[in-house]
């Protein structure tokens, strides 16, 4: 199928996008007022957070596979995030 084998596992996080956007939801969730202290205040917030993520923010997160892949290897399988 054309797909490049890594010789090393990813261990970055940045890797896979649902990582990212889960991310996105927990900074939007702690930044919340009142903050959803409760199992089920914080799954509603979760829920309406990720229903809130713009479709073309989910696209453009797919389509970044191919450079995250290339960075990824280029740092052997570091951590792609600063810090």
């Amino acid at each position: 199928m054309g797909i490049k084998k890594i010789d090393w596992p990813a261990s970055s996080p940045d890797f896979n996008p649902i990582e990212i956007a889960w991310n996105m939801i927990r900074k939007k969730i702690s930044d919340r007022r009142p903050f959803p202290f409760t199992k089920e205040a914080a799954k509603r917030a979760w829920i309406v957070e990720w229903n809130a993520i713009p479709m073309e923010k989910t696209n453009h997160l797919i389509e970044e596979i191919n450079s995250r892949s290339r960075e990824c290897e280029r740092q052997k399988g570091k951590n792609l995030s600063p810090g």
